[in-house]
């Protein structure tokens, strides 16, 4: 199973509860793919030796900063959606991943836990690695849990706001401001 997770590489992105969390699935199959630059290197470099301390460095691939239609193509490829974030304002990558149809396991922190309907993923406490792992295990291992969530998460995520319309709202107001100003 893929599993992808969105999201710079710094430590509020809980990168670190997620590989913890996956570690705990070893009779599993499952790969994560994270994508997200690392704005914090020495932070990157420290994910990927506890990647390899965990035993889980081979199923992990650190995908570094993608284009948009790369992007695009790692959620269509994807099975799933995962982000341990400690933190999130609003959580684009989750609505994201819900417009592409990936249910979701992810923790709440912030207002993401207000994008994801219980119906299309499971929301884990954040910081909590071992609810976290009973997610990913139900996740993983129920295929037909999974098929419901992902529909629901498709419907769910047609009704969000996508980064092209965040981009275009975020436009309108810079040029109201500057009509204000003017």
């Amino acid at each position: 199973m893929a599993l992808l997770s969105v999201g710079a590489v710094t430590p509020r992105k809980g990168h670190d509860v997620l590989l913890r969390a996956l570690a705990g699935l070893p009779d599993l199959d499952w790969t994560l793919g994270i994508a997200g630059g690392a704005r914090d290197p020495v932070h990157a470099t420290g994910l990927r030796a506890l990647a390899e301390t965990l035993g889980i460095a081979q199923r992990v691939r650190f995908l570094g900063e993608v284009d948009a239609p790369a992007l695009a193509a790692l959620y269509d490829g994807a099975d799933a959606f995962a982000l341990a974030t400690w933190w999130e304002g609003y959580g684009m990558a989750a609505a994201e991943a819900l417009a592409h149809g990936l249910p979701v396991a992810i923790t709440a922190g912030g207002a993401i836990a207000e994008v994801v309907p219980m119906e299309a993923g499971i929301v884990s406490p954040p910081g909590d690695v071992v609810s976290l792992t009973k997610a990913l295990r139900r996740l993983v291992f129920d295929t037909e849990m999974r098929q419901e969530m992902a529909e629901a998460a498709w419907a769910a995520g047609q009704r969000l706001p996508r980064w092209p319309d965040r981009a275009a709202a975020f436009a309108a107001e810079l040029e109201r401001a500057a009509e204000t100003a003017a």
